[in-house]
């Protein structure tokens, strides 16, 4: 939920106005609009406005001077200022000088052109339309963070920073921002109105330590209002956030998302870039938040809509330097990977892999570098957000009785933790379900060594992928023995053991026995 350029481009009145220059940031996100006249070259930069505000100028202190024109171009482009839109072209100053052209499609500088030679047009209705969609956008109910970090992704790398959250923040709520450490010291502070003092400064650490939660009013501001939610740095230290109003009070889900907002600067650009960037993205893309991965994905350049593949390696305890280890071991055969640790698994996103040969190498790269006891699940054909995070959520739940159906197995795919949902939602019905589930082994109750021979079909379905020579070998036997008990097994059943779909509810039946010993 954010305002572009492009988007104040379909506003009332700006229905006749051109883009001369810039067209390559009109997607760059605005969040004000503020006039511009002054002779004063040094004062555009960021000293004096946002750089997310769109200004508006006719150079009237200067419309005469195109050297000086040029000089407040450079100077709002090198402050990071989105774009101009300038009035009165062909009244005042005649004519653009070409150099602010070049210099404003060289920076991603939009320069608007108002219609030409029409001195009765007035900044007012400009501002009021922007200003009009700006504040109805804010009032659409969409997330903050996924809006700001839009408007972030659109500014310079040097602007990309904790700072710049805190900032626009402050200018979102209305409200000025300050980080803390635990210690109550101040780390970052945004005042609003910009013209404030540092707040910081003058309230004192007993007025910052009584406001646990809610609001406290602040004796020394009139009608002020403190606020504070406890976040945590990129190293893991406990910080503070304190939110300051004047007047207009905060609502739980704002300052909610105000701290979800300086969390995820923290992470972003705070220590250990990187890993940091990974976590959040993988976060966003397992809690289903698509338009947040997009943000982060095109902030930091990973092609995510490549992504077709879902490692989940579980079971084991996984350090720092595993997740990137892994990354690159899976760069080595992906057009796209990346890993880290969620929730105490290490998951890995990838781009599809060339072929099973190429697979196969991966994974023995790959268990070279985790813990021996450690298994993986592979979910393929994940095509959006809401796939991967149903498939984790349903390894998270059925891993378990995944790995009680084939405890043999170190990989598991996605069929595999499919099937085990349907067995433990079998049992999850009941007795009556369950004998139902087993009737179909109940022809070899009558037989000599029933239970061998049920042991053997299990060995057989799920261990040895109904492979004789190595059922034979799991089960210390000769395979004629092996040979023989299938036999009597299929003369029993009335088919082949083995054959699909006919097989079908065997291989339920002997997963089903593995789970049952283990449900209490």
């Amino acid at each position: 939920m954010s305002v572009s350029i492009a988007d104040i481009m379909k506003l009332p009145s700006l229905r006749n106005a051109k883009v001369i220059a810039g067209h390559r940031g009109l997607r760059k996100i605005i969040s004000s609009i503020t006039v511009l006249e002054t002779s004063d070259i040094d004062v555009p930069s960021n000293s004096t406005h946002l750089s997310d505000e769109l200004l508006i100028t006719g150079f009237l202190n200067s419309y005469k001077d195109y050297d000086e024109q040029f000089r407040i171009v450079k100077a709002l482009v090198d402050g990071g200022d989105p774009g101009l839109i300038i009035y009165y072209l062909g009244v005042f100053v005649k004519k653009l000088d070409p150099r602010i052209i070049r210099y404003a499609n060289e920076h991603d500088f939009v320069i608007i052109c108002m219609p030409e030679n029409q001195p009765l047009l007035r900044y007012s209705s400009a501002i009021n339309d922007v200003m009009t969609a700006i504040v109805k956008d804010r009032l659409s109910g969409g997330s903050i963070a996924v809006s700001l970090i839009e408007q972030i992704s659109t500014m310079s790398q040097e602007q990309q920073s904790v700072e710049t959250m805190l900032r626009l923040l402050s200018e979102r709520l209305s409200a000025s921002i300050i980080l803390t450490d635990s210690n109550l010291r101040a780390l970052g502070e945004a005042p609003w109105p910009q013209d404030a003092e540092r707040i910081s400064e003058s309230l004192k650490n007993t007025v910052l330590s009584e406001s646990v939660s809610g609001s406290v009013s602040l004796p020394r501001l009139k009608s002020g209002l403190i606020y504070r939610r406890s976040i945590q740095g990129a190293s893991g230290a406990k910080l503070e956030m304190f939110a300051v109003t004047l007047g207009n009070a905060l609502t739980d889900r704002e300052l909610d998302q105000a701290a979800e907002c300086v969390q995820l600067a923290l992470n972003l650009w705070g220590q250990h870039h990187g890993t940091a960037v990974i976590s959040e993205l993988i976060s966003a893309i397992i809690m289903n938040e698509p338009v947040k991965m997009r943000s982060l994905a095109e902030m930091f350049n990973i092609d995510v809509m490549s992504v077709h593949r879902l490692w989940i390696f579980s079971g084991a305890e996984f350090t720092r330097d595993m997740p990137p280890r892994i990354s690159e071991a899976a760069a080595r055969y992906c057009k796209t990977a990346f890993a880290d640790i969620f929730e105490g698994s290490l998951v890995l996103f990838s781009s599809d892999i060339p072929d099973n040969e190429a697979f196969e190498k991966l994974l023995d790269e790959m268990f070279s570098v985790i813990p021996e006891e450690a298994v993986a699940t592979v979910f393929n054909n994940e095509k959006t957000t809401s796939d991967v995070r149903r498939d984790y959520l349903m390894n998270k739940n059925f891993l378990d009785d995944a790995r009680k159906i084939i405890p043999g197995r170190r990989v598991l795919f996605g069929g595999d933790i499919e099937f085990a949902e349907t067995c433990r939602k079998k049992i999850d019905r009941g007795e009556e379900s369950i004998d139902d589930a087993l009737a179909i082994l109940s022809s070899l109750d009558n037989k000599r060594d029933g239970e061998l021979l049920k042991n053997t079909l299990a060995v057989y379905l799920l261990d040895a992928d109904q492979n004789i020579q190595r059922t034979a070998e799991l089960m210390f036997v000769h395979k004629n023995t092996v040979k023989y008990r299938l036999k009597l097994m299929s003369e029993c059943f009335g088919f082949p053991v083995g054959t699909m779909p006919a097989s079908y509810h065997v291989y339920k039946a002997v997963a089903l026995r593995r789970i049952i010993p283990y449900s209490g």
